[in-house]
């Protein structure tokens, strides 16, 4: 979710204060520094700096400040090594650190101050600090004015998500600049078979080529109506030779027979144009459709140039957990639609992520359990007819069944009973239930219940699925099957309260006129009981209460018009007034600012000109099951009534977001500048119910305060999420031992995923 212009207006006031509150505290530290000081009053200032480009760099990253936070995270890293005493300070150090801050003022001013040429420099100016050198002394140091910098090598590998992020932004430039058609030669790049197309062109001219196909629809509606015009003009001339002449004497016979000769002329002359521009139109239908083809050839790239980056998302993200994975990719000369990808890449990622974080097991594990040390990951696809199948496969520990139960029984979606009833292929589908993780805490790379959700939703957008299989201690498979090309699709034209929608064809079971004597009423809600057609009862729903037109009447009638709709796991039957018919749909997606329209996935043109809305399926079938419908006004929520949130954060800027993100969003928030405040607050006050934390505060840091939280009896309870710009593994991990329920680290600060673990955890 974007953060609305005004807000975003008044944090960039709010960090620019704070910026300039942190710069003069490095900025006087490093001068006093540089002076030489006591070594006990060193190390304080020292930490003083440190705690200041921490406090900046999360701040920056809060407001879309990606050029400041990547100066300050040099810096830190810098200041991190002068606290360990792991670089010597000296005159050059000095010179780089205090340009790069007058460089953050100049940033802050204007974000275009430095060219990319210039930051660059900069940046390397800072990490030539940051390489491993021969180790120097402090006495050796006090002999030179000028030493080099030297650092003792200490092995640290990335965050998993940092890595995978930076490698995604890697692939998406590719995405953009890679050519479509390269020469194979020096010859070939000279003669006419091979042009080099860029995406960026291609894309134009797919624009192009959907405009055309909206012209062909509508040209082909235009034609029909040419047609009826030309069949009524001479049932109407038929129709008047018949009943008039009758009454007519002979001359007035003799002047009507010669302008009716005149009429039926032109009425022939019609027929005849109707047939040519029948002829021109078949000739552009095939013309437009031929177009069609060959631009969605250009589209099609093959895997091996978009998962290349794969492999090294791989062995970063092994190395980062000390496992050893042998990731093979089958089948990668197959080619897919480009934009088809660009949806499939985050889906990939994301079980990619999982096989690695939870299905693989470490190397020790598998050495005792008799497995190869070397953990076998494997990418397969295959092409059937007009469609891909990707199989991606683990060796791992597979998906403990048992587990899986639990947590449904644990989060309240079955009772014990009934969980005992289900088959395995109905257990694994409850890991593409939104909200439903097995991690034992919440973290931007896992356990935020979101992850297969957002695969299963990605893949249903571009007409996919996914299924699931495992076996204990043997291993994982995911099977994902996506059509090959992106192309126009079929559609179902509905109308209701005199307004027009659209349904996309691959979201609908089936159509059909159900009598009211076969609905039951029970629970509230109008069920048809299971038949030979469904093997479970299906609910019925009002599209207009979906779609919450509060002024449409509903009338109840003996026979209703329905159109059964799925997301592949869950059906549900929308009553509508009118069924209208099939058509094609060259569907428009929304652009700024409707970059979201509720229940609606973009605009297809009919045949006429008119615009009409498609609507989301999943959308439609998640809000019928998650929220009761009443066309009744709600009353106004109660402030007494609203949820407490607690916010802890030293950073002023990452307060105000926080407190602004959740005030939008009906929460009533308490927000304290260190931990010690917050535990005195809760120690007469802990009527909170959430807390959400930062680590890095004075006098009593985030771990501590959780710690300290879940080990009161009256507090214990209050669910309690860390927002943090420490994005190590083992920082997470020590939110895990302290009893955190969430982990966020900052420079992923999303306020989607922050609303969605607070709805989650409450």
């Amino acid at each position: 979710m974007d953060i609305d212009s005004q807000l975003m207006q008044q944090l960039q006031l709010v960090f620019k204060v704070e910026l300039e509150e942190h710069l003069q505290v490095m900025s006087d530290g490093l001068l006093a520094l540089e002076q030489g000081l006591e070594a006990d009053a060193q190390q304080i200032l020292m930490e003083e700096v440190f705690r200041a480009a921490h406090s900046l760099k999360g701040a920056a990253r809060s407001v879309s400040q990606p050029e400041i936070a990547e100066i300050t995270h040099c810096l830190e890293s810098i200041f991190s090594l002068l606290k360990k005493e792991q670089l010597v300070y000296s005159t050059e150090l000095f010179n780089a650190l205090l340009q790069a801050l007058d460089n953050i003022k100049l940033l802050s001013q204007n974000q275009k101050s430095l060219t990319a040429t210039q930051l660059k420099a900069l940046l390397e100016t800072l990490r030539v600090f940051l390489r491993p050198a021969t180790t120097v002394t402090n006495k050796q140091a006090t002999k030179k004015k000028s030493v080099s910098p030297a650092i003792v090598t200490e092995k640290k590998e990335p965050a998993i998500v940092a890595i995978a992020e930076t490698i995604v932004a890697t692939l998406e430039k590719d995405i953009v600049e890679e050519p479509l058609i390269k020469a194979t030669s020096a010859e070939d790049a000279t003669s006419d078979k091979n042009y080099t197309v860029l995406a960026q062109d291609v894309t134009q001219l797919s624009l192009i080529s959907e405009e055309l196909q909206i012209s062909k629809l509508q040209l082909k509606q235009h034609t029909s109506d040419f047609h009826n015009l030309c069949l009524n003009l001479d049932r109407l001339m038929g129709n008047l030779n018949e009943s008039f002449f009758q009454h007519l004497d002979t001359r007035q016979r003799e002047k009507i027979n010669v302008i009716s000769s005149e009429i039926n002329h032109e009425i022939n002359q019609s027929f005849s144009s109707f047939h040519n521009v029948r002829q021109l139109n078949s000739h552009f239908q095939l013309l437009a459709q031929d177009l069609e083809y060959n631009v969605n050839k250009m589209r099609l790239v093959p895997f091996s140039v978009l998962l290349a980056p794969l492999q090294r998302i791989v062995r970063d993200l092994s190395q980062q957990q000390d496992k050893q994975i042998n990731f093979t990719i089958t089948g990668s000369d197959i080619k897919i639609d480009r934009h088809l990808y660009k949806t499939l890449h985050n889906p990939l990622l994301h079980l990619i992520n999982n096989a690695i974080d939870h299905g693989i097991e470490s190397k020790t594990a598998r050495v005792n359990k008799g497995k190869n040390p070397q953990a076998q990951l494997s990418l397969v696809i295959s092409k059937t007819g007009y469609n891909i199948n990707i199989l991606l496969s683990d060796d791992g520990k597979g998906i403990n069944l048992n587990k899986v139960k639990q947590k449904i029984v644990k989060q309240k979606m079955l009772s014990v009973d009934d969980v005992e009833l289900l088959s395995e292929e109905q257990i694994l589908d409850f890991l593409f239930k939104q909200g439903f993780s097995l991690s034992e805490i919440i973290t931007d790379i896992s356990g935020r219940g979101v992850g297969l959700d957002i695969v299963k939703t990605n893949l249903l957008s571009i007409k996919g699925d996914i299924s699931v299989k495992t076996k204990l201690d043997k291993g994982t498979e995911f099977l994902l099957n996506l059509p090959a090309l992106l192309t126009s699709e079929s559609g179902v034209l509905i109308s209701l309260n005199q307004q027009k929608f659209t349904l996309q064809g691959h979201s609908i079971e089936r159509v059909e006129n159900i009598h009211s004597d076969k609905l039951v009423f029970l629970n509230n809600q109008l069920l048809l009981p299971a038949t030979d057609l469904n093997a479970n009862p299906i609910s019925f729903y009002y599209l207009a209460e979906l779609l919450q037109i509060s002024e449409h009447d509903i009338d109840y009638h003996d026979l209703y018009n329905c159109i059964f709709i799925s997301d592949g796991q869950k059906t549900i039957a929308l009553i509508v007034d009118e069924i209208i018919g099939e058509l094609e749909l060259i569907i428009k997606p929304f652009s700024y600012p409707l970059v979201h329209v509720p229940f609606a996935v973009g605009m297809t043109t009919l045949g006429s000109g008119e615009l009409v809305p498609v609507l989301n399926a999943n959308e439609l079938i998640n809000s019928a099951f998650n929220t009761s419908y009443n066309l009744k006004p709600q009353p106004k929520t109660n402030d007494s009534l609203k949820q407490n949130i607690l916010v802890v954060d030293d950073s002023n800027t990452s307060r105000t977001l926080e407190k602004n993100i959740l005030e939008q969003h009906g929460y009533q928030v308490t927000a304290l500048i260190n931990g010690q405040l917050a535990w005195e607050e809760l120690q007469h006050n802990n009527a909170y119910d959430l807390i959400i934390t930062d680590v890095e505060m004075p006098l009593m840091n985030g771990f501590e305060l959780v710690e300290k939280i879940k080990n009161q009896p009256s507090t214990e309870a209050i669910p309690t999420i860390i927002v943090s710009s420490l994005n190590s593994e083992q920082d997470k991990r020590r939110g895990i031992q302290v009893g955190a329920d969430a982990y966020i680290t900052k420079d992923l600060f999303d306020s989607d995923k922050l609303l969605t673990i607070i709805n989650q955890l409450l």
